[in-house]
């Protein structure tokens, strides 16, 4: 008898583990560019990349982060201003109140174009944020952070950026057009966070802001103690 119990004990760990080792492939990085053409107002911002998962059978190209690339202005190549909005989140900028037309180079090819104009536009006001909740499940991912809000996002959001209750950037995600729910962080089985990436936990009070497509953040929304998801 005890061997007859030993022995599915075994069969049902191999038929629970082994298939969630077998579908697990590990991802790569590369960098994203979210606005591959931007007319910049007068008062700063730039051209937004960003961190994304690739398959492991694609180049790991890093992060969004990449100390090499510059802007070519006619013959000119200038470094350009790099700004860390978040973890994984870059933007990339021309100096204050320089009018000027660039590309955005990798070094053997353009992968973005900006423009400075003299145009005033003004920054989004801060998120409207019903509620803030945290998830960990198995399967499709481990975690979520998840900001319900109060309407759809504005039309100018690229992203969301969440920040700890000292005004430290932890996460971010792109913004879907219109949502009225932004996953502002998700950790799933074999993809690859950028680092520095913090998980926000139920209890913890946090804010969020808004990335608009200039590369310029929001005011930060109020402080939200963040709720288990039901």
């Amino acid at each position: 008898m005890r061997r007859l119990l030993a022995a599915v004990v075994l069969t049902s760990l191999a038929a629970t583990s082994a298939p969630v080792d077998a579908k697990c492939a590990r991802m790569h990085q590369q960098p994203k560019v979210l606005t591959a053409s931007v007319e910049l107002p007068v008062d700063g911002g730039g051209i937004v990349v960003g961190t994304q998962n690739v398959p492991y059978d694609l180049p790991d190209q890093g992060e969004a982060l990449q100390k090499s690339w510059g802007f070519l202005t006619g013959r000119d190549l200038m470094q350009p201003v790099i700004t860390v909005i978040a973890p994984g989140l870059v933007v990339y900028g021309v100096q204050p109140n320089m009018r000027t037309t660039g590309e955005l180079t990798t070094g053997s090819k353009v992968i973005a174009k900006l423009t400075v104009t003299k145009d005033k536009v003004a920054k989004l006001a801060a998120p409207k944020v019903k509620a803030i909740t945290h998830v960990m499940a198995r399967g499709r991912f481990s975690a979520a952070t998840n900001v319900a809000l109060d309407g759809s996002a504005p039309a100018d959001a690229i992203a969301m950026v969440l920040f700890d209750g000292n005004g430290a950037a932890r996460s971010w995600r792109e913004v879907p057009p219109l949502a009225t729910m932004v996953e502002v962080y998700g950790n799933r089985r074999c993809g690859v966070l950028p680092n520095g990436t913090i998980e926000s936990k139920a209890g913890e009070k946090v804010t969020v802001a808004w990335l608009d497509k200039y590369g310029r953040l929001s005011a930060q929304s109020k402080l939200v103690a963040i709720r288990v998801a039901i």
